[in-house]
């Protein structure tokens, strides 16, 4: 597993710094142009051809030439396996990526760094949860870097990597059902239930909508640069809500004997719900469904435990108690059996139907890997 430290530098050499991220992002930009007018796309063949060029036309180390090969073939073989092939990758942002032990390492405390005119020594300040967890321990092993700047600051973004452990073996399922108003549902079958609403943040997102509206249309030198000192504040919070949320839903897992996590398939949800209202659309369109869950991930891969995928079709419709299927039985967030007049929270019912369906699912796969099952079957 891969986690990402970041350092920020004191007292940088600014114009060397940047300097050497612009070489490095044009040599980039350099590479791609030359595979859109039909180089291949073989990293060995480009670093025979473009190579010596590099080093000639941008003045770049032996090292940085060879990344700048491997970053642009990375991008496009990314956009090949998910099969976007008519984008063309741009570089505009100013960056470099550094290999461990070779352009970048640590030495007696300082970070050093390879630049297109001489190697460098920094002192840097970091998070202390980051030092202790993952610069200290000897399990890390640190990779590769990336240098940015942001507000006039130089960031490294270092990579570490440490052996997944083990998956824990799994016999209580823990559904989990993600929403708007209800943010997060964990629930065990026959278990007091685990609701986090999801109020606050609804709010806290409108307000940031509401001010960004009102900045945008006032359009004057002091709300643009509102505008910029306000970026990505409101993408900040939202990942810290996640980081808790899914804290807790971990928490809650760990109560039960050898849980699994088991989530719904929201692939596609977007095009799926049908609402009239702007408002409504735009909350939906927007929800961190995809960043909580890939948090919830992280942490449970830290953990050992085993995650998988359901089908979600008729969770929110399907009665826990009889099986029967019908859209009369939910009304907003009440649910309510037409038949055996089973009542609870329709979150709730969601997401027990959801753990009820990898305990009935008899092809069930390995943990971690998606599962298509669409069978019920009541206790």
């Amino acid at each position: 597993m891969q986690r990402t430290v970041s350092l920020k530098l004191v007292n940088p050499q600014v114009h060397e710094l940047r300097q050497t991220m612009i070489y490095f992002r044009d040599a980039c930009q350099y590479i791609s142009n030359c595979i859109q007018q039909g180089a291949s796309i073989n990293r060995g063949r480009l670093q025979r051809r473009y190579y010596r060029g590099l080093r000639e036309q941008f003045h770049l180390p032996s090292q940085m030439a060879q990344s700048v090969i491997r970053v642009v073939v990375g991008v496009y073989r990314s956009l090949r396996s998910t099969q976007k092939l008519k984008c063309i990758p741009t570089f505009r942002r100013p960056q470099v990526q550094f290999q461990y032990n070779r352009d970048w390492s640590f030495t007696k405390g300082l970070v050093s760094l390879r630049t297109v005119i001489t190697r460098r020594r920094f002192r840097f300040i970091t998070g202390g949860h980051q030092q202790q967890k993952y610069l200290d321990d000897t399990a890390w092993v640190c990779g590769g870097a990336r240098l940015i700047e942001r507000k006039g600051c130089f960031y490294l973004h270092i990579t570490v990597e440490k052996e997944t452990p083990p998956l824990k073996k799994s016999a209580t399922p823990i559904g989990i059902d993600r929403g708007i108003r209800a943010f997060a549902v964990a629930r065990v079958p026959e278990a007091a239930p685990l609701i986090i609403r999801g109020g606050s943040l609804i709010s806290y997102r409108e307000k940031m909508w509401r001010l960004r509206r009102r900045l945008q249309a006032k359009g004057t030198r002091s709300a643009r640069r509102l505008l910029r000192h306000l970026r990505h504040r409101e993408k900040r919070f939202v990942l810290d809500v996640c980081r808790c949320v899914a804290k807790m839903v971990l928490q809650y897992a760990q109560r039960s004997n050898q849980p699994i996590l088991v989530f719904e398939n929201l692939a596609g949800i977007r095009g799926r719900v049908r609402t009239r209202s702007k408002k409504n659309r735009r909350q939906l369109h927007s929800w961190p469904f995809l960043i909580l869950k890939k948090a919830i991930f992280k942490k449970a891969e830290e953990l050992g435990l085993p995650v998988t995928i359901v089908d979600p079709a008729y969770t929110s419709q399907r009665c826990p108690a009889c099986g029967t299927i019908s859209k009369r039985h939910r009304r907003r967030n009440n649910y309510r059996c037409q038949r055996c007049k089973y009542q609870n929270n329709a979150d709730v019912v969601a997401a027990t139907n959801i753990a009820w369906l990898w305990l009935n699912d008899v092809d069930r796969i390995e943990p971690g890997v998606p599962s298509t099952t669409q069978t019920y079957r009541v206790s």
